[in-house]
């Protein structure tokens, strides 16, 4: 293509951009880069050739994938337990190829799962997710994914429709470099859009988020978090977290620190015990999951319906949310409207997962001891409330019970 040549209105928000060199794509073709006059973001022309650059897959080049990895694990383990997300809501690594953050998260307790266009999952099979339509995750990583996106508002807005809460994203931004920058990365010419500062801010503008710019990180957090009241102990987590973010890379190492010289294998085994559930369940008579948002049931204190008050009083059930299928955020057990406690730890019920023939609801069980308040003889209710990740209560069915 001639020098000096139109690339096209800005993919991104619109606008006319202006031309600034050419380089050879693929050893052999001449492309033109143009940048754009209002969000400053610098483009290739329209990608014609993206089919050749991705016929194999793989990207050979990419030798520090591995300890980017490695460094995005450290750094959005820490942000994310930070926040309060450990095992507490679905997450999904946008573009995660084989897999292998997602596994890295989930070993730290995230519920990660992996969707690429691409290539098949090799280190999370099971958590591999076809449609992000589909589901609503509270976190979407984007690591290394915005530079390849031939339109990069729609892909955007694909991510953004599906409503997660925060956008973590890594790309180097563009602010006026040549044609020597290595990360136009011409070899591979799988590199097409380049983002500015402004243009960070206008996706944040654009799709109704917050842009902060930490350190190898872009975050996006959703304005809801600091408009709606639910969410107010995420915003001062985050705004802590901004307030320290010089120190991102020192924290996050001491939080890895902490997970490799704790119970380093906690949440890997609860993924083997999860996924021998679904083989077993496989095997075996199942049954559908009812159109209810919490399923539950009062089940291990038949042999005290009749009971007297001040005595120890075992409790036992299980429960769990429908959409997304999982653990809940919360358990109150009841007593006559007066609740008696409130539980936040689960135990396994494997026969539940094997019941419905899902290895998510290993961890759906509760117990507990309690004792019933001095009451009159007579006939009362005892219930459980659960409340599930948005914070809604959900009452699962009463149990009568006698007071003699």
């Amino acid at each position: 293509m001639a020098q000096g040549v139109d690339t096209g209105p800005c993919r991104l928000c619109g606008n006319p951009t202006e031309y600034r060199f050419n380089m050879t794509l693929l050893g052999r073709i001449d492309i033109a880069y143009g940048e754009c006059l209002q969000c400053r973001s610098m483009q290739t022309q329209p990608p014609f050739w993206l089919e050749e650059a991705y016929a194999d897959k793989r990207n050979l080049l990419d030798v520090g994938r591995v300890q980017r990895t490695q460094l995005v694990a450290m750094l959005c383990s820490h942000i994310l337990g930070r926040l309060g997300l450990v095992g507490n809501g679905l997450c999904l690594d946008w573009g995660g190829a084989e897999g292998l953050l997602s596994r890295m998260m989930r070993d730290r307790g995230f519920l990660f799962h992996t969707f690429d266009i691409y290539l098949k999952s090799v280190y999370t099979i099971p958590y591999q997710i076809h449609d992000p339509a589909q589901i609503q995750p509270i976190a979407t990583t984007a690591i290394e994914v915005l530079e390849h996106l031939p339109d990069p508002k729609m892909e955007l807005a694909a991510m953004c429709a599906t409503q997660p809460r925060y956008l973590i994203f890594t790309t180097e931004l563009y602010s006026g470099q040549g044609n020597d920058w290595s990360y136009l990365s011409p070899i591979n010419g799988r590199h097409v859009f380049f983002y500015s500062t402004q243009a960070m801010e206008w996706i944040a503008k654009e799709f109704g988020y917050r842009y902060f710019a930490f350190p190898f990180l872009h975050i996006f957090a959703s304005k809801s978090i600091f408009e709606n009241p639910l969410y107010a102990a995420e915003q001062s987590a985050l705004e802590l977290l901004w307030t320290e973010r010089d120190q991102l890379f020192v924290n996050a190492a001491t939080s890895l620190k902490d997970h490799m010289t704790g119970d380093i294998y906690k949440y890997v085994a609860q993924d083997f015990i999860q996924l021998r559930a679904e083989i077993l369940a496989a095997n075996t008579n199942t049954q559908p999951i009812p159109d209810v948002p919490v399923l539950g049931y009062i089940d291990g204190f038949q042999s005290m319906r009749h009971t007297r008050c001040k005595v120890p009083f075992p409790i036992t059930g299980w429960a769990f949310q429908t959409n997304p299928v999982g653990p809940i955020n919360n358990i109150r057990i009841m007593f006559n409207g007066m609740e008696l406690r409130r539980l936040t730890e689960f135990n396994q019920r494997p026969e539940v997962a094997q019941l419905f023939g899902r290895g998510q609801l290993m961890d759906v069980g509760f117990e507990v001891i309690v004792q019933l308040p001095a009451m009159e003889p007579g006939d009362y209710t005892l219930t459980a409330i659960a409340a599930d990740h948005e914070g809604v209560a959900h009452p699962l069915p009463p149990q009568p019970i006698r007071i003699i």
